[in-house]
């Protein structure tokens, strides 16, 4: 299990996430080879040995693994908890808090357990980190209102704990970071009001402190710790999905010296999609406007990744491969849920 003070391999995503444009945006031309450069260190990982080498000994590409006892909610927290995926919460079917019910997947048992019941509902959209020992959630939203509250899981004792109160309102964060010490929440996706404001959580201390305010307010945008900052990239929208810019802003907060700067002008038009990415290992998954792609490290170059995603299924790196937890699609909607692996090789 990783060190609670350890930082993530989510360091390289934000670099590999801007370049994924230049891949995937508009009909491009199959990717080359970019130049050669100094050998590149896998990212740490504290994944245990045994669960390493169940994950690794997948097909490579895209292969099925047992479903979920129950398809996924929609926005549902999907995780990895050092050797399990956690699967939690969502919206249900009328737009309201799901049930707040849990499940951990066992990729080397290859079976799923449920977590122990809470009172904490579900939601889509939240604040999420893995610490190392805990599973922290912070706030996010349902088609019915936004919620100002936090829990932690640990999946070794199974039990949940109410997190203190946060300095800021109910909200679904625009941009969230686990630090190996704090989990920075900052933001708000309301297109209604303008929020500079943010928090960070300290496990350790169990408490929280209010952020610096940013130069900014935005509300959708995708963000990635580098270790040392926060970075988020993204655009302030209006009611009609309007921008206040041509241009995605990006912003940057020092959490040691709890001080936000601009960064230099984005590259990317204000209705362009934004991507998603994760690193596991040497790779970096990513999406971009319904289009997918491998880069990797070693090589220095990008690759297209073929075949069908499930439907609002996040990306998930779990040791040496990605997993999505989702749901089929259907002939009029979500159908039922599945549990799919993308092993780079």
């Amino acid at each position: 299990m990783p060190s609670h003070r350890r930082r993530p391999t989510r360091v390289t995503v934000l670099p590999a996430l801007l370049g994924v444009l230049a891949m995937l945006a508009g009909a491009c031309a199959e990717p080359e080879p970019g130049p050669p450069g100094p050998p590149v260190a896998a990212p740490p990982d504290g994944t245990p040995a045994r669960v390493q080498q169940a994950l690794a000994a997948l097909p490579r590409g895209w292969s099925d693994l047992p479903p979920p006892p129950e398809a996924p909610a929609r926005g549902a927290v999907t995780l990895w908890a050092g050797t399990r995926l956690f699967l939690w919460g969502g919206e249900d079917g009328s737009g309201g808090p799901s049930r707040g019910r849990g499940w951990l997947f066992d990729p080397v048992g290859r079976g799923w357990r449920a977590t122990a019941a809470t009172a904490f509902p579900g939601r889509s959209r939240p604040a999420t980190a893995w610490t190392g020992r805990e599973v922290l959630i912070w706030g996010g939203d349902v088609d019915r209102g936004a919620f100002g509250d936090g829990a932690a899981y640990d999946p070794v004792r199974d039990r949940w704990r109410t997190l203190p109160p946060a300095p800021i309102a109910a909200r679904a964060p625009v941009a969230w970071a686990w630090t190996g010490q704090e989990l920075l929440v900052w933001g708000s996706a309301d297109r209604g009001r303008d929020s500079v404001d943010g928090a960070a959580y300290d496990p350790a201390a169990d408490g929280w402190r209010p952020l610096a305010p940013a130069p900014g307010a935005l509300n959708q945008g995708t963000s990635a710790w580098t270790g040392r900052e926060l970075l988020v990239v993204g655009s302030r929208l209006d009611g009609g999905n309007r921008s206040r810019t041509s241009n995605a802003v990006g912003l940057g907060y020092d959490p040691a010296a709890d001080r936000w700067r601009r960064l230099a002008k984005v590259p990317l038009g204000e209705g362009e999609c934004y991507p998603q990415g994760v690193a596991a290992g040497w790779f970096v998954f990513a999406h971009f406007c319904g289009q997918h792609a491998l880069w990797d490290q070693r090589s220095r170059r990008w690759d297209r990744v073929g075949g069908d995603l499930l439907l609002e299924a996040p990306v998930v790196a779990a040791g040496p491969v990605f997993l999505f937890a989702g749901t089929r699609p259907g002939p009029s909607g979500p159908g039922p849920g599945r549990l799919a692996a993308y092993n780079p090789g």
